[in-house]
């Protein structure tokens, strides 16, 4: 008995040691724990800081946005035509080279009006930067040659639109010679003589102050107008008397200038009310996008077609 009290007492000595080595078991998570967690999430009716930056990106998008509206270009688009009857123009019968351009569909080109529609061909609108008017900042210009061709015994186009800085290249495609009188104000007048299937070419040095005629003394009823400024805002009437000048400058008002061959555009009827143009000058406030101006109606008591 004694032996076996004492083996007892061996075996409970060891289970404790082994007991020992166990590690201690895990605590469970009190409602202490949930209530710190629920302490530390911010405050709903106070704003974080993400919010706030939020806001201030929202802001500065929007300013951008209209700042980028503020500095986007404009249109100005007219549409002229004729308040009398259509009428044919006359033709031409040529007292010169009569072999080769009397077989050429010729007829006076000085005012062209579309029987269907009634559109004045060739009006020439351009932004005035003359006397009393607004000035417009430099605008950079790659030159370019502008071509101008003495064809079928006319010149092609009617109306030539440059840059100061432009070439002009003067191209005679017939089998008979031609020549290009060109009257400039703001530099030395010119008259190349170009030969069959040749070319000769003029700098555009300087801006002009109004449309420059074109003239052919071997083939007189030949002529043409060059249009030479110092800005790119300029257009010419198609064949339904309708025209657009592209990219202007936004948010002030810009003085225009009309002009045709045909005489001057100063009584006219915009939309059916009547307006006066002085020197065929009328001032437009452009916004960005379309300005459309409507139907300007000129009076064939204004227009002569010889």
């Amino acid at each position: 008995m004694r032996v076996s009290a004492s083996l007892c007492t061996v075996l409970l000595t060891l289970i404790s040691i082994v007991g020992c080595g166990k590690p201690a078991p895990t605590p469970k998570t009190t409602s202490n724990a949930k209530a710190v967690v629920e302490t530390e999430s911010p405050v709903a009716d106070e704003p974080s800081s993400d919010t706030s930056e939020n806001e201030k990106v929202i802001e500065e998008e929007s300013e951008k946005t209209v700042d980028e509206s503020e500095k986007k270009p404009g249109q100005l688009k007219i549409r002229f035509v004729y308040g009398g009857d259509a009428f044919e123009p006359k033709k031409i019968v040529p007292t010169t080279d009569k072999d080769f351009c009397g077989k050429k569909p010729l007829q006076n080109e000085r005012l062209l009006v579309t029987p269907d529609n009634k559109g004045i061909r060739n009006v020439i609108v351009y932004v005035y930067t003359g006397r009393g008017a607004a000035k417009l900042p430099p605008i950079a210009h790659t030159p370019q040659d502008i071509i101008l061709k003495n064809e079928a015994c006319r010149f092609e186009p009617h109306i030539v639109l440059s840059r100061n800085g432009d070439t002009l290249r003067v191209e005679n495609p017939d089998d008979v010679g031609h020549n290009a009188n060109i009257s400039f104000f703001a530099q030395t007048a010119v008259n190349l003589l170009i030969p069959p299937k040749q070319f000769k070419t003029v700098e555009l040095v300087a801006a002009q102050p109004a449309p420059i005629p074109i003239d052919c003394n071997i083939h007189p009823w030949m002529k043409a107008y060059v249009v030479v400024l110092d800005h790119p805002f300029m257009a010419v009437s198609d064949e339904n008397g309708e025209l657009t000048i592209e990219g202007l400058p936004t948010g002030k008002e810009l003085t225009f200038r009309a002009y045709h061959e045909a005489g001057g555009l100063s009584e006219i009827m915009i939309n059916g009310k009547q307006e006066t143009w002085k020197r065929s000058r009328f001032e437009v406030e452009i916004n960005p996008g379309m300005n459309d101006l409507g139907t300007v109606e000129v009076s064939a008591d204004a227009m002569s077609a010889d």
